[in-house]
């Protein structure tokens, strides 16, 4: 499974509370960005990060957990518990 880690300060490609998901699962690449809505300027490409730089700076990153369910599926969740 990927890592996550969440940005604990602003930095000037992206904004504080992005997550940056490995990217792939053989545990040996980088971490990117993939939420434009935390990118601080326009880009057509997406943040990257070294993986040493996002495992070995804890005062910058902070692995989280990730959910089982997408961001489309936890609102569906949301909504429904609202209805009952």
């Amino acid at each position: 499974m990927r890592k996550h880690y969440m940005l604990l300060e602003n930095t000037p490609e992206l904004k504080k509370g992005a997550i940056l998901i490995e990217e792939c699962d053989d545990g040996d690449q980088g971490f990117e960005c993939t939420d434009k809505s935390f990118y601080q300027v326009k880009t057509s490409g997406s943040a990257c990060y070294d993986r040493d730089v996002v495992m070995k700076q804890p005062q910058w990153f902070k692995e989280v957990k990730p959910m089982w369910l997408s961001q489309e599926e936890q609102k569906r969740v949301k909504l429904f518990l609202k209805k009952k």
